[in-house]
């Protein structure tokens, strides 16, 4: 293949700035005159809107190019001087905005500056990087990207011998900003500075702001610092600059040595030192990430009175907007989700293997796990009102149907608790792809095939009804039992909420969820071992916030069980214990 055929390759840079940190003028407007003037090459600068463009066009870039004499001189005037279109040296430099396909495809770039990526809507015939991708290519071009960045559930990893924290890579499920998934997509390098007493390198951000919020806003303004994560050291406004001076950039997998008096250049090593000449290398992708704090026209407690005040306001918006303007991070949004020493006050008079007044009907839920099987039962009365029966864990290896907790769990299936039997359970039969795989599906089957009153069922992060069923075939004693078992589809948003609800149900109404007073502190924190939140689409999504939710999962199981036998039907003149049928309509559940 000749040189002038091979595969283009587009190289991309990705900046994430807080507020005030000249993303506009610094990093897109010195690059289009250092190109314009040194190696004149065809360029697009891209902005959110027209508006903002045509702004961007008649108020910075026209003045900055009158105002370079060799620039000023290269420009052609008359009809080809326009808003959206100049030459310069006879190259065109063009102006779209994210809303007009035409004007980001009708011409070959060597360079696309993409102002703004998270403040871009859709485009009618695809994304904005997609399109420009495509222009770019006749040149094996380069593409900028600077923002701000919006949304995204990310945490910092923790420091390494001889460098820094950094941010962890997150899921593009946790992270809807595209600024910061094509930064997380890069080098990943970030904007270090050096503590000015104890000398040794960090990377500021958010967390490390320091103010007392007892204090008035003001107050705030003039006390708040910067502390020094290696030493704890406060770190004031006047030690920004010389902070600035002796910064760098600095990539995951390098390490960074103190700076010296003798020396303001920090002594990095590692893999990716020369970041400088990546682009000129033929390294596809940099990217980098500066924190607002290290503005050189924000102070410190100007940054940390702002987040205060929006913290004060309680508004989310306000909070986002500060999160990501002034410190250049994604914004979490809050779970929902109890304490679970709410949990623990939830015990009742009653203890476990007993069944309380009220209770009418049992159901059971089963949570596989490849070594173990934790289940709970739990009596339900009127307006599901619901109590903790028994709970715990059945160890020994599962893939076998004649293994030692499939064998416990069949002798509880045939326990009755005061002369009340379970009339119905589910047990978990969906496949985790993580350390701790569930016992395989199969024998999940055989095992609710020979049973008969408890039946597999897989949770869904979200459906149009809570349940709904589906005929499979089964393989039992060596033969196929074509829909020989019915598997339940379950909405887990609307199971895990309706438990989450009840937690904090108000004493005087019917509807409670009780436990018993021997109910271990372990079955409490497991239960409210997730958070639910939005995602950005406004799809919710739960989190694990503690390493175990077994617990959860089954009651889950349970819940879903009253809900197939229709429990919401029970009156007070139901006896305990009364046979319930199962709900027999394919149809399924509730809608959402």
């Amino acid at each position: 293949m000749s040189e002038a055929c091979h595969a283009p390759t587009t190289k991309n840079v990705a900046a994430v700035l807080g507020r005030q940190m000249s993303k506009t003028e610094g990093v897109l407007l010195n690059q289009i005159g250092r190109i314009m003037d040194d190696d004149p090459r065809p360029m697009m600068y891209v902005g959110p809107t027209e508006k903002n463009v045509l702004s961007i066009s008649n108020s910075r870039v026209t003045p900055m190019i009158k105002g370079v004499p060799t620039l000023k001189e290269a420009l052609a005037g008359g009809h080809k001087d326009k808003t959206t279109e100049k030459f310069i040296n006879g190259v065109r430099l063009g102006f779209a905005w994210a809303g007009s396909p035409t004007e980001l495809a009708s011409h070959p770039n060597a360079w696309v500056l993409i102002d703004e990526r998270d403040r871009m809507g859709p485009v009618s015939e695809g994304d904005v990087d997609t399109i420009v991708n495509s222009s770019v290519s006749t040149y094996d071009g380069v593409i900028i990207r600077v923002s701000t960045p919006l949304e995204g559930d990310v945490s910092r990893a923790p420091k390494t011998e001889g460098s820094c924290d950094h941010w962890e890579v997150a899921s593009d499920e946790d992270v809807s900003s595209p600024i910061w998934r094509w930064w997380q997509n890069g080098s990943k390098h970030e904007w270090a500075a050096p503590c000015p007493h104890c000398k040794e390198y960090f990377i500021p951000h958010m967390d490390l702001i320091v103010y007392d919020d007892q204090l008035t806003a003001r107050q705030i303004s003039e006390s708040a610092y910067l502390a020094c994560p290696n030493n704890g050291c406060e770190i004031h406004n006047d030690d920004k600059e010389w902070m600035n001076d002796r910064g760098v950039f600095i990539a995951p997998g390098q390490t960074i040595k103190p700076v010296t008096a003798r020396s303001k250049t920090a002594n990095i090593e590692g893999e990716k030192v020369a970041f400088g000449s990546y682009l000129d290398e033929g390294e596809p992708d940099m990217s980098f990430w500066v924190s607002g704090l290290m503005s050189p026209w924000r102070p410190f407690g100007a940054a940390a009175k702002t987040l205060f005040e929006a913290k004060k306001s309680g508004d989310p918006k306000k909070e986002q907007g500060v999160i990501n303007t002034e410190f250049g991070q994604v914004y979490k949004h809050r779970g929902q989700t109890v304490d679970w020493h709410i949990v623990q006050e939830l015990k009742q008079g009653y203890e476990k293997k007993s069944v309380p007044e009220g209770v009418k009907v049992l159901t059971f839920g089963v949570d596989t796990h490849k070594e173990r099987l934790n289940y709970v039962i739990r009596g339900w009365g009127v307006n599901y009102e619901s109590w903790l029966i028994d709970c715990g864990e059945l160890f020994g290896p599962t893939k076998f149907l004649d293994s030692l907790p499939w064998r416990q769990l069949a002798d509880i299936l045939m326990t009755t608790f005061n002369d009340m039997p379970v009339a119905f359970g589910l047990i978990d039969a969906g496949y985790k792809p993580n350390n701790d795989e569930p016992a395989p599906s199969s024998t999940v089957y055989q095992f609710c095939y020979k049973q008969k009153r408890i039946e597999p069922a897989k949770g869904h992060d979200t459906r149009t009804r809570s349940h709904s069923p589906s005929q499979i075939d089964v393989t039992y004693n060596g033969k196929v039992v074509s829909g020989g078992l019915r598997l339940w589809h379950l909405d887990s948003d609307f199971f895990k909420s309706f438990i989450y609800s009840r937690l904090e149900w108000p004493e005087d109404q019917p509807g409670g969820f009780h436990l018993p007073v021997d109910v271990e502190d372990e079955y409490c924190k497991q239960l409210v071992a997730e958070q639910r939140f939005n995602l950005p689409s406004g799809k919710p999504k739960w989190k694990k916030i503690r390493r175990d939710n077994h617990y959860l999962d089954c009651e889950m199981q349970a819940a879903a069980a009253a809900f197939i036998l229709r429990l919401h039907n029970l009156t007070d003149d139901d006896q305990p214990g009364k046979p319930v049928k199962r709900q027999r309509r394919t149809h399924g559940g509730l809608r959402r």
